[in-house]
């Protein structure tokens, strides 16, 4: 569900949501630690604020998340479940993680933090296409 867009945004975009399918097979936890880790890949690539026109040139239109940007939806549905916050079980996440994850989540976390201090320091917007 991660494709990299080198030149356009945080570099990388989530092109569909979790599968409901595939979150009715798992456990509880595993649930809520599928919602988590995609919650925060979503908010570190900005797809609730980028463009849309933008995503949906890298969304199918027969995914999950192409039919609501479609539709006019936004990427989240505002339910208790929703999406884009953070869900208590967040810091249940962290610590269930491997340390190698950890690490690669924290780099996720600086990263994000470079390409935007990086961005305003030259003026450049993330979305411009250039």
């Amino acid at each position: 569900m991660v494709i990299a867009i080198p030149h356009e945004g945080l570099g990388y975009l989530l092109i569909d949501l979790p599968d409901a399918g595939l979150l009715a097979q798992v456990l509880g936890e595993e649930d809520d630690q599928i919602r988590d880790i995609w919650r925060h890949l979503a908010q570190c690539c900005e797809l609730a604020s980028a463009p849309r026109d933008r995503v949906l040139t890298h969304v199918s239109e027969h995914s999950l998340l192409g039919q609501r940007l479609i539709e006019g939806d936004p990427p989240f549905d505002g339910s208790p479940r929703h999406l884009a916050s953070q869900s208590p079980g967040t810091c249940a996440l962290w610590r269930a993680m491997d340390d190698r994850a950890w690490r690669d989540y924290v780099a996720l976390m600086d990263a994000y933090r470079s390409i935007h201090a990086l961005a305003a320091r030259l003026g450049v917007s993330l979305w411009s296409g250039q």
